[in-house]
């Protein structure tokens, strides 16, 4: 109780200034912004809209949000730190019933409970977790990884319970949430399965005949992502006409090979936060590698802890699990299939606790190693390792506390979430238009002007930022400089009916009322629901009162 104490602690002070934070990026969209989450905000009811039909545990949560406290942003924060801190005593469970349940001569085992401590410590105030407990919409992440460990835990306990049947239940229901949270759970009953295989029956063929039933029931949970993973897949493979979208490789800008070899250098990126969490960045906008020297020294970095990783597994190693489950959970956003991003650290959520565990556990022996060096005396080395490692994990946890807590400041605003997105990523051509939105909401004309024209010359095939370029230039009264915008834009996408209503206003406003009105007319031949096309031709085409007469 303690120890749990100690972590909810951690968690809350680390977590502390983020309450009021608001909602950034894909929250506006999916969650303050959300028609379906306004008009169905009952969570029995959500789970059957477009946003959220492929994660509804995620829109329940969000629904019942919604339902409590409207949009007041610290529900959401208060419902993402609760995931945390309940994902952390989970992640304390698995890894202090793991130490207990080896040898009794380890070392290991003597301290199992300061060891998990430490390694569930860490994790919870890692800067490297606040993508997916600040950014509010990442909640899928961190559910998705308490229902991951709550779903392990249940594994390890039916292994030793005089009733498994209550415990297997258990981590079936787990499965099934998960999946219906991430498709990323779809890597948990492999996970588990190795689990076993190292730590509770000794080789595979004795963990699958004590336990089939509860692999093949935890298995069963992909049905469960027929629907919003397996089936999207074999779309976008192999029938381009039915395409989904959710694994658009238009999108991603990669090809399946591509995104793989870039993988190599956004998996070394994720293992120097992992180690180093100063340059955090929640959009990357992470480029194609293309060149050996992109592709060949973090290749050659990954496969080398990979093949490490391997030969300790195959030898039962608990080293050859940690790194194994890393992989594995990293498996499906880091191997062949494009996403719409390359890189988040949201993804290094769970891979993170399986690195925390194995640091923790190879600093103790190495102190251990250490002290016997030092001193025969047993009680001796017992005090010194004791103060020793409650110094050292005390300055690391308060370090890495520090840094969760001022990066947190960081999402206190969409301007100065997106002002450091642009210093640390200057290649990022959607940062510097999303920026330039910030500011043009602001008022600051001429530095949005200048954020939109970064963008364009950082990607001059960027449509939304060369309409709202038209746009701001057109609020300016600027409208030679808008039109050139606005055919630039027209020129990429003929067929975007919001540019050609934006250029009938822009027509309208400058006196070209025929102009106006073709531009119009061409906005509803492309989308006769377009409202705001609408209104201004019917105002436009109401009839013009007289023209008064001037005296002489």
């Amino acid at each position: 109780m303690l120890c749990c104490g100690i972590l909810a602690a951690a968690g809350l002070a680390a977590y502390s200034n983020s309450l009021a934070n608001p909602f950034l990026f894909d929250d506006l969209p999916l969650i303050r912004d959300n028609p379906d989450l306004q008009q169905n905000w009952q969570p029995w009811r959500i789970i059957f809209t477009p946003t959220y039909r492929s994660r509804p545990v995620v829109g329940v949560t969000v629904g019942l949000n919604y339902a409590l406290g409207g949009f007041d942003v610290r529900g959401y924060h208060a419902v993402n730190l609760a995931i945390h801190i309940l994902a952390a005593l989970a992640l304390f469970g698995v890894v202090r019933r793991t130490l207990r349940g080896m040898n009794a001569r380890s070392d290991l085992a003597g301290a199992a409970d300061w060891i998990a401590l430490a390694s569930a410590l860490i994790w919870v105030v890692h800067p490297l977790q606040t993508q997916a407990v600040t950014y509010l919409i990442q909640r899928c992440e961190a559910l998705m990884g308490l229902f991951y460990l709550l779903a392990l835990y249940a594994v390890i306990r039916a292994a030793s319970s005089s009733r498994p049947a209550w415990w297997c239940a258990a981590a079936v229901a787990a499965c099934a949430l998960g999946m219906e949270t991430k498709q990323v759970m779809l890597t948990a009953p492999f996970v588990a399965l190795l689990y076993d295989r190292t730590f509770l029956a000794g080789s595979l063929r004795e963990a699958l005949r004590r336990r089939w039933r509860l692999y093949a029931a935890m298995a069963g949970t992909w049905l469960l992502l027929v629907h919003t993973f397996f089936l999207p897949i074999i779309l976008e493979l192999f029938i381009p006409a039915l395409r989904s979208g959710q694994f658009q490789f238009a999108i991603a800008g990669a090809t399946p090979g591509e995104y793989a070899q870039t993988q190599f250098a956004v998996l070394a990126h994720y293992l120097w936060l992992s180690v180093w969490p100063r340059l955090l960045c929640l959009d990357y906008a992470w480029p194609i590698a293309t060149t050996a020297a992109e592709i060949l020294p973090p290749a050659a970095l990954i496969l080398t802890l990979l093949g490490l990783t391997v030969w300790q597994s195959l030898r039962r190693r608990p080293a050859g699990f940690a790194g194994a489950a890393a992989f594995i959970i990293l498996a499906p956003t880091s191997t062949l299939v494009p996403t719409q991003d390359l890189a988040f650290e949201h993804r290094m959520y769970l891979p993170l606790a399986s690195l925390a565990a194995l640091a923790i556990c190879g600093g103790y022996m190495a102190g251990r190693w250490a002290l016997r060096r030092m001193t025969a005396s047993p009680v001796r080395r017992r005090r010194i390792g004791a103060v020793a490692g409650i110094l050292l994990v005390g300055a690391v946890a308060g370090a890495l506390g520090c840094r969760t807590f001022s990066r947190n400041e960081d999402y206190r605003s969409d301007l100065a979430m997106w002002s450091d997105i642009v210093v640390k990523r200057p290649g990022n051509a959607r940062a510097w238009y999303t920026l330039g939105n910030v500011l043009s909401r602001q008022g600051r004309a001429d530095e949005a002007l200048a954020s939109y024209r970064e963008s364009l010359r950082l990607d001059p095939r960027r449509l939304d930022a060369l309409n709202n370029l038209g746009n701001l230039l057109t609020t300016l009264g600027r409208f030679d400089e808008a039109e050139a915008a606005y055919r630039d834009a027209i020129r990429l996408n003929p067929e975007h009916s919001e540019i050609w209503s934006n250029v009938g206003l822009m027509f309208a406003l400058q006196g070209k009322r025929e102009r106006a009105i073709i531009a119009l007319e061409e906005a509803l031949r492309l989308d006769p629901q377009c409202q705001e096309a609408k209104v201004n031709l019917d105002r436009l085409s109401a009839p013009q009162p007289p023209v008064p007469a001037t005296a002489p």
